[in-house]
């Protein structure tokens, strides 16, 4: 059975989420004081390790597959459940399921993270609409004119010839 490729591969999964979570900190500070560049800058350094967290996923998927056929489980067994049908004596159990919940915690923080990095850059954004309309000209409708300070009653000049 393939059980110590799959703590391999979750140990592994753990560590980028981890690592995501500290680019996630770090992108945090830099939103919070306006710097532009080091965001971009931390995106970068971001996109390999989304990269290397697809492919520990897809191992992940691919060896729970082969491990549940070889138990005849079917191919759509969840970690959980791979992890009842592995579990030998209560030591396994035990550390299986620790390593689910450092998994499922890492997962949650680095959610946790991006979800306030993301409401962050909203509101940046929403005062950055802000400031650009306090800044640009208000628009003068063609549809309304200001009154005029003419009374009603006061004549207008016309421009008929009255001589002829």
């Amino acid at each position: 059975m393939k059980t110590k490729e799959v703590k391999v591969v979750i140990e592994s999964l753990i560590d980028a989420h981890d690592q995501l979570y500290a680019l996630a900190v770090k992108k945090l500070e830099a939103i919070k004081i306006g710097d532009h560049h080091a965001v971009n800058e931390l995106v970068i350094q971001e996109k390999p390790l989304i990269k290397s967290l697809a492919r520990l996923e897809s191992q992940r998927e691919q060896l729970i597959k082969q491990s549940a056929l070889e138990l005849n489980m079917g191919e759509r067994v969840s970690f959980s459940e791979w992890i009842t049908l592995v579990s030998m004596n209560e030591e396994d159990k035990a550390m299986w399921d620790a390593l689910h919940l450092r998994l499922a915690e890492s997962v949650f923080n680095l959610k946790q993270a991006n979800d306030l990095n993301q409401e962050m850059l909203r509101q940046s954004l929403q005062w950055i609409q802000l400031n650009l309309n306090l800044l640009q000209k208000k628009p003068k409708y063609s549809n309304y004119n200001k009154p005029s300070r003419r009374s009603a009653y006061q004549p207008t000049l016309s421009r008929i010839d009255s001589r002829a």
